[in-house]
């Protein structure tokens, strides 16, 4: 395993459910305060759902976080360590664990992998986030440099 990987799921049409966009486009921006050794190792996705087709990238990875809203005002933020988990589906297409499960089944690696959920209150069909949604995601940018640090 090499590398760190960074997988942000959302759809930017819906309002708040982009935050973790947002989120990739802090880090690929250098708005996040990472360590430029783990920065020149590290991998991130803008995505709009989970596909088992990441399974692969999950692998080759030795920590994986995943970014995606939660419908909330608060926290802003919120962390959880994913375990493997039997396949089955979510609003997103697969689940962080079902293809942490398939990441082992196909290519025998479990890497470490974090779920970072974001309070997104707003999700109409617009784009653009709410003040509440847009301050979890300077949140969530702190979050994830602290797990890769």
């Amino acid at each position: 395993m090499t590398g760190k990987l960074v997988v942000c799921i959302g759809n930017v049409a819906r309002g708040d459910d982009g935050v973790a966009h947002t989120v990739a486009s802090m880090l690929a921006d250098g708005e996040c305060a990472i360590d430029a050794s783990i920065a020149a190792d590290l991998e991130v996705l803008a995505v709009h759902a989970l596909d088992i087709a990441l399974a692969e990238r999950i692998a080759a990875a030795s920590t994986v976080i995943v970014v995606d809203a939660a419908r909330r005002s608060e926290p802003a933020v919120d962390v959880e360590r994913v375990a493997p988990t039997p396949a089955e589906t979510g609003e997103h297409g697969s689940t962080p664990g079902a293809l942490l499960a398939l990441a082992d089944a196909l290519y025998g690696a479990s890497p470490a992998m974090w779920l970072v959920s974001v309070a997104a209150p707003e999700m109409p069909h617009r784009v653009g986030l709410s003040r509440t949604a847009a301050q979890a995601a300077e949140a969530a940018c702190a979050c994830v440099s602290d797990l890769l640090s």
